[in-house]
This record gives C-alpha cells, structure tokens and sequence, in this order.
C-alpha cells in the first residue's frame, strides 16, 4: 500500500513538472525569438532625419500598453498563430507633448512600436522624457529603435538644432475618459428631449368621442 502511494506521489510530481515546463516554454521561446535587434546601416546628417520624418516631436511616456507582458496570451499563442503575432504586436505609449516640430499638434498623442529586441521596438519607460521621429502607418504614429527617436539626455545634439526650426502651435486634446463622459451626456438628453417632446404632443392630441354604439 505504502509502495503505490508512493508511485502516485512520484506521478503527481512528474506531472506538475511537465506542466511547468508546458507553461513556461512557450514564454520564454516567444522572448528568446525577439532578442536581438539588426538595423540596416545606413549614415544619414541630422536635417536628412528631420526631414524624412513625418513627426518630430518631445513627449513624456504616460502609459503603456504591452500585449507581450500578459503570460495567459503568450501560452495561448503556442496553438494560435493570431495570438502569436497579436502577443508581439506594436506597443502603445501614450505620450503628453510638450514640443514639436512636424506632424504632431495635439497635447496627447499615442505612437506604436514593436517590442524591444528582434522586433526593433523602442525601450520607453513612463515617466521619461523622449525625443521622438516617427512615421505615420495606417493612420497611427510609429517608431522604432532604427530611427532617431532616443531619451531627452542623449539628444542635445537633435535639440540643438531643432531649436533652430519654427514649433508648431499644440492644441489641447480631450483624454478618452472625458470624450465618452461628454458622448454620454449627449446621448442621455438626446433621449430625454425625445421623450418630453413625445409626452407633449401626446397630451396635445384631442380626445376621442365616446363611440355612438357604447350606451
């Protein structure tokens, strides 16, 4: 009796074993595969980069969005390849402007870059201060570690001279928060009004003579 329970233990571990290795595998190959990042050599002056951009601007990160940090969507891509590739898909940062010089005239704006490693994706950290160029792909901002988009300390060089260019005038941008609040509001007198004007014109209407059959 005491050599089966013993078996069954024996089992019962082996099994978690395997099990751990099943959830962990898929997370770590993921990462393993987006290491490194290859950018295409190439020297390019400082006013050829500003130029080419389509946004220059100086943003600080206040928030980010990564897909590839949630563990429950990287197992699940082990069977799907959509979830691959959404696991791995663009971050999204969240940026309050306060300089800019092409492309961006908003006070908040959001810009995409793939994960840092294999995938050339930016390193951002909220709170920092960045100097971005980036591109504008199916209507989103995007940038990547090949460009010069680099950390307020590292770019006094690119500041030197865009402070030499004319800065766009920001214009305030209502947070997502405050534009569904405002569509809510909208909404609801939207619907009350409909409503009031419906029970007027109701109340408006004649009354109906009592039918001739009726006694």
């Amino acid at each position: 009796m005491t050599r089966v329970r013993s078996l069954n233990t024996k089992r019962f571990w082996l099994r978690l074993l395997w099990l751990s290795v099943g959830l962990v595998w898929p997370i770590w190959s993921a990462r393993a595969h987006h290491e490194r990042c290859t950018c295409p050599a190439q020297i390019e002056s400082l006013s050829a980069a500003v130029a080419r951009a389509e946004a220059v601007f100086v943003g600080e990160v206040t928030e980010i969005a990564d897909p590839s940090q949630s563990a429950l969507l990287l197992f699940a891509a082990r069977f799907d390849t959509r979830l691959y590739q959404q696991a791995f898909a663009a971050r999204q940062i969240s940026l309050t402007v306060s300089e800019s010089w092409k492309g961006v005239e908003t006070t908040r704006v959001q810009v995409w870059t793939k994960p840092a490693g294999g995938e050339c994706g930016y390193p951002f950290a909220v709170g920092n201060h960045y100097l971005i160029y980036a591109h504008r792909i199916e209507e989103r901002w995007v940038t990547n570690a090949c460009l010069r988009t680099r950390a307020i300390s590292g770019a006094t060089l690119d500041l030197t001279y865009l402070h030499t260019l004319p800065v766009l005038a920001l214009r305030p941008m209502l947070a997502w928060e405050w534009m569904c609040l405002l569509a809510a509001i909208v909404l609801v007198l939207s619907l009350a009004g409909v409503f009031f004007r419906f029970r007027q014109r109701r109340n408006v209407l004649p009354l109906r003579s009592p039918s001739p059959w009726i006694k």
